[in-house]
């Protein structure tokens, strides 16, 4: 049951068995529990395929539980996970995926998907989008957690088709070029034409007649 997600699958999977398909004694090849009075088992529900991981603890105590695998990784690279998990039992506070990134003694830090807290049957999608690996990191340990607050839970935490790739640095954000504006150029003025006086004309001065004198008589 190979998981492809369409906004995280940038690179291959990191992971081994990670759709719980390979099963040795009752429980997924590759993976290991954290203490040993939890159960790590093989349920037949599951997200995809069919078998999924299931872990619990019913000796009367309480904690956080869960299965991991380690992964060799680049330090300083960028990863991400994402998987389907069932919480179905009020005695589970929250299921989680976590990466807990190491050296080669000790953790150095983690880092949290969103917690799960609300119970159903159905499978829910956890993610972490991106996270970088420390500097000083050489592995990951992809832990698939579940806490419990109240003994003995009565249905167990699942999991499923978990995916655990390497992915590109964020880009860096792109400067905004700044406008120069465009001068703006000023209008010529066009000259108003001149207006050629009209001349007016002299007036011509009427001859006077002078009448002509009668003959005497």
């Amino acid at each position: 049951c190979s998981f492809i997600s369409a906004t995280l699958s940038i690179s291959a999977n990191l992971l081994l068995n990670s759709s719980f398909e390979d099963i040795s004694s009752g429980s997924p090849t590759s993976w290991t529990k954290n203490v040993s009075t939890a159960t790590l088992s093989i349920s037949t529900t599951a997200k995809t395929g069919t078998s999924s991981a299931s872990i619990n603890k019913t000796n009367n105590t309480t904690g956080l539980i869960y299965l991991y695998q380690d992964v060799d990784i680049e330090p300083e690279a960028f990863y991400s996970i994402s998987g389907y998990a069932v919480k179905n039992s009020v005695n589970f506070s929250w299921v989680i995926l976590r990466i807990s990134w190491r050296s080669s003694t000790a953790e150095i830090s983690k880092t949290d998907s969103s917690q799960l807290t609300s119970d159903s049957a159905d499978f829910q999608v956890l993610k972490i989008d991106s996270a970088q690996a420390p500097s000083q990191s050489i592995k990951a340990r992809i832990e698939l957690a579940a806490n419990i607050v109240t003994i003995n839970p009565n249905n167990a935490a699942l999991f499923d088709d978990i995916n655990f790739s390497q992915i590109p640095a964020p880009d860096q954000p792109t400067p905004t070029p700044t406008n120069t504006p465009t001068p703006t150029s000023t209008p010529t003025k066009t000259p108003t034409p001149t207006k050629t006086p009209t001349l007016t004309p002299t007036p011509t001065s009427k001859a006077s007649v002078t009448p002509a004198s009668k003959p005497l008589p």
